[in-house]
């Protein structure tokens, strides 16, 4: 990656890291993300046997935590259905 590049990815990520810390104690998910979420909660806790329930035990927990980190990365106010989809997306989960 040229050096530019890097340095560019270098602001943005020192903006949000600082954005996080500038008097947002919680970071609240929006009103249809809330929805968003109830719908596709059932499907992310669902119980599989075998190594396939091992790899994706508490995958609701992941999808959630990527989400907020995404959100953040975004610089949102809140988290939003693309967050929830990007989170739940990277652990291959369609939702």
């Amino acid at each position: 990656m040229p050096d530019d590049k890097v340095e560019e990815v270098a602001k943005n990520l020192a903006k949000v890291i600082k954005q996080s810390h500038e008097g947002r104690n919680e970071l609240q998910m929006s009103n249809s993300a809330q929805d968003h979420w109830a719908q596709v909660y059932p499907e992310l806790t669902r119980d599989y046997p075998g190594i396939l329930g091992a790899v994706t035990s508490r995958l609701e927990a992941h999808a959630r935590r990527l989400a907020l980190t995404y959100a953040q990365l975004d610089g949102a106010v809140r988290i939003e259905i693309v967050h929830l989809e990007v989170g739940a997306g990277f652990l291959s989960v369609r939702l």
